[in-house]
């Protein structure tokens, strides 16, 4: 690094501390991508978000829950890793509550809690988090907390299927077998057939296992 360049980042760095949690934050996405002229460097990174999540900012939050989670910049730790995205859906984040919901569902950080993962996908979901969606149509759909509910999954799965192919090819299973919704094997077979090409490799399982080549057009 050049002695202009450390002067430089020195002095942003300076400016920063007096900036808001918005601007430490991307200021921690800056050295954490090399962007702006700034040299990559992982430890100012870090140093940076936790600044802004330190001052209540939920994408800082949720960003220290992701290395943890993943281990990346720091040593991998579920248990710091739920506590980020804790505060991170605390302070408002989407994702945070979906993330919270995954810590819950499998055991990462805290104990397995389908009650509580489910009630942090609904939130998402109605927030418009289309994963969450989706996983709260997987809870009706299978009865993970009781009853089943077949109508109430079509309806979360449907929310979710424009951007999310598992969700599409959901309701293309629901809508082979009449769960919910008429049966259409040639409604199914469209449905499954656009799941797969979006990339979800299940969806090719199910359309070659019951031949639905036989009921397109």
């Amino acid at each position: 690094m050049s002695q202009v360049v450390f002067a430089q980042e020195l002095e942003i760095e300076k400016s920063a501390k007096k900036e808001s949690k918005e601007y430490q934050y991307s200021l921690g996405l800056s050295f954490y991508h090399g962007r702006y002229g700034l040299d990559v460097n992982k430890q100012k990174a870090l140093y940076w978000i936790k600044e802004s999540a330190n001052s209540g900012y939920s994408e800082a939050c949720l960003e220290l829950g992701r290395f943890y989670s993943k281990g990346d910049i720091v040593t991998q730790d579920y248990y710091q890793a739920f506590d980020w995205f804790k505060k991170s859906s605390e302070y408002g984040s989407v994702e945070g509550h979906y993330q919270l919901g995954i810590c819950y569902q499998l055991g990462e950080g805290t104990l397995i809690n389908p009650n509580k993962a489910f009630e942090n996908f609904l939130v998402a979901a109605k927030m418009g988090y289309d994963k969450a969606a989706y996983n709260v149509g997987i809870y009706y759909y299978r009865g993970l907390l009781g009853n089943k509910s077949y109508s109430s999954a079509l309806e979360w799965f449907q929310k979710s299927s424009d951007s999310f192919p598992d969700a599409k090819y959901m309701l293309g299973v629901m809508t082979f077998y009449g769960h919910g919704t008429n049966e259409s094997k040639s409604k199914a077979a469209s449905l499954i057939k656009q799941s797969y090409e979006e990339g979800y490799l299940k969806a090719k399982e199910f359309w070659d296992e019951n031949e639905l080549w036989r009921y397109t057009n």
